[in-house]
């Protein structure tokens, strides 16, 4: 799958930032079959989750994301919850890194960090 990146992204990264996302994808040992790979939870100073992620669409068709409501999860422990107010459009056959941020108000359970998002509105 060839790594695709949003317009935000490609306007407010840095080539540099860019070719290093790139890096991450084509040397991930995590590539699975799974529609969303994360690969860097990050607590934030204000105590919220960003997890960066693959969006994989392995798909034919363009993969359409309409205000995505998430779970980041471990272990069967709900650890986070939002529905993010934005589109994502994946291209057929690609992958898109994107980062959800989850505010410590929509942490339930903040003992956990490593997990797996899942989309539970699709």
């Amino acid at each position: 799958m060839q790594i695709q990146f949003h317009p935000t992204w490609e306007r407010q990264l840095s080539k540099s930032d860019l070719d290093i996302w790139k890096q991450t994808y084509e040397t991930s040992t995590s590539k699975t079959n799974e529609r969303f790979s994360p690969i860097l939870p990050v607590r934030k100073k204000d105590g919220g989750i960003a997890v960066h992620t693959f969006i994989q669409n392995a798909s034919d068709h363009i993969l359409r994301i309409e205000a995505p409501k998430m779970n980041y999860e471990t272990n069967n422990t709900l650890i986070a919850t939002a529905q993010f107010p934005y589109t994502l459009e994946i291209p057929a056959n690609s992958v898109m890194p994107w980062t959800f941020v989850f505010s410590k108000t929509m942490l339930r359970n903040d003992e956990h960090l490593h997990g797996q998002l899942h989309w539970t509105n699709c």
